[in-house]
């Protein structure tokens, strides 16, 4: 038979210290479990181009010491606090911005990746936390879905029309 993993959550706050990040590792470990999710929140950036890693470092390398395998999650779709554009730190963005997803996204999924995928203690990733939810009604993601409607329907809005019981008179208003 297979082995099970079993892990949990480990939320890692501002105020928290590395020192603490690496007694809640240990007792995930005393506790049997083998896996650690972790959200790469905002504050790993908390002004623009400051990057922060110390408090995530702990968690892999405390991780990897113990034989525990961490399962970090991409926040990407959540803008750093430092751009005042949500309301939170899982708050999701206008995607289709490109002053938002060409530039600060991008930069942290890439920091993120290259300093975490080589780490030992690296399970895998998970990409979009809750990818189901709406993302916000904005000029930029309006546009992008009546582009891709029109797309879809080949630039027939008596398709679309046929399609569904809202009848429009273009893709675009």
């Amino acid at each position: 038979m297979d082995s099970i993993e079993i892990g949990s959550q480990l939320f890692i706050n501002q105020e928290d210290t590395p020192e603490r990040i690496r007694e809640l590792v240990g007792k995930m470990h005393e506790n049997g479990l083998t896996l650690i999710r972790l959200f790469l929140l905002d504050h790993l950036e908390p002004r623009e181009g400051e990057w922060n890693f110390e408090r995530y470092d702990a968690c892999f390398d405390a991780a990897r010491q113990l034989g525990l395998r961490v399962v970090p999650t991409l926040m990407a779709v959540s803008p750093p606090g430092w751009m005042r554009r949500t309301r939170g730190p899982q708050s999701v963005a206008d995607l289709d911005d490109p002053s938002f997803w060409e530039g600060p996204a991008r930069g942290y999924v890439r920091k993120a990746v290259e300093r975490y995928a080589p780490h030992p203690a690296l399970h895998s990733w998970i990409l979009w936390n809750e990818p189901g939810r709406v993302p916000p009604d904005t000029p930029h993601a309006r546009l992008a879905f009546q582009s891709f409607l029109k797309g879809k329907y080949e630039g027939e809005i008596e398709w679309l029309n046929r399609a569904t019981t809202n009848r429009q008179r273009r893709f675009h208003r």
